[in-house]
């Protein structure tokens, strides 16, 4: 028997039975994802993690529907799909179509055809349900059985969209536990570089300890940390550094004997602080731990 060609809704990748305005039951809804995924991806999310109690309604419906010569389902096994084709099953399903944009699953009998369309477009994926009846069974079936598909497609889209959460939260941890790091370097910007390094020296009272690059030095803070003073007018007076100091008092005297009148330490944090504004205004705290 030959059936029916599958209808492309206008205008979306969706597919359905029959035309819009002929099924007895319809159903589209869709959800926004953090990154684009095939349809088959999009069922494998889906599928991947159990619905509650979907597999006690599907025992329901095979003990009920067996009784009328309706096939039994068996439910949902959640088996992980790389790649499928038409006329594959994907559990009771039958695909009926795939493509880059859509899966088209049916599963048909003589008291109604049902089609499941799984749709892509960019980040947004849509499932889409369309039903035709065969007679008064398939349209009492359908009584309870619309209803509860509306729930579980919509925690199927949570799945799909959980999971790819996940996987995006989990992706900077995997780069870490892969890259990891070895040194961390506070910077500031200056837009008089001499100027800038003269008060620099007076503050961690030495030359720099490196010049990487024209425009650019460096005092090293251990193996591990370090300071970078940066040429950059754009950017200059718009930062922040704390840096932990032995002796408050002789740092805020080498300071002191640059010229401006400075304030004294304050208690604060760990111990005693103070805070500075460099030549270009950016805040440099000094903390001396108790």
């Amino acid at each position: 028997m030959t059936r029916p060609p599958v209808l492309r809704l206008p205008g979306t990748a969706e597919r359905i039975l029959a035309p819009r305005d002929t099924l007895d039951y319809f159903d589209s809804r869709g959800i926004d994802l953090p990154r684009p995924v095939t349809p088959l991806e999009a069922w494998t999310f889906a599928m991947a993690r159990p619905i509650p109690g979907l597999a006690l309604a599907f025992r329901i419906r095979d003990a009920i529907s067996a009784r009328f010569g309706v096939a039994r389902t068996g439910g949902f096994s959640g088996t992980p799909r790389d790649t499928v084709a038409a006329g594959d099953r994907l559990d009771f399903f039958l695909v009926e179509e795939t493509t880059p944009e859509a899966l088209v699953l049916t599963a048909r009998d003589r008291h109604l055809d049902v089609m499941a369309c799984l749709s892509v477009e960019g980040c947004r994926l849509t499932l889409t349900a369309s039903v035709c009846t065969h007679n008064t069974f398939g349209r009492l079936y359908m009584l309870p059985v619309g209803p509860a598909h509306r729930v579980i497609a919509d925690r199927m889209l949570r799945n799909v969209a959980s999971a790819l959460e996940a996987e995006t939260e989990a992706r900077p941890r995997a780069i870490l536990a892969t890259m990891p790091i070895t040194a961390i370097y506070a910077n500031l910007s200056c837009a008089d570089l001499a100027r800038s390094r003269a008060w620099y020296e007076r503050v961690f009272d030495r030359v720099p300890d490196a010049t990487p690059m024209e425009g650019l030095h460096e005092w090293h803070l251990g193996a591990s940390a370090g300071f970078q003073l940066f040429h950059d007018a754009q950017k200059a007076g718009q930062g922040t550094v704390t840096l932990f100091a032995d002796d408050l008092d002789a740092a805020r005297a080498r300071l002191a004997a640059a010229g401006p009148d400075l304030p004294e330490p304050q208690p604060g944090g760990p111990g005693r602080i103070l805070q500075l504004r460099d030549p270009d205004g950016n805040l440099v705290v000094l903390v001396e731990p108790a």
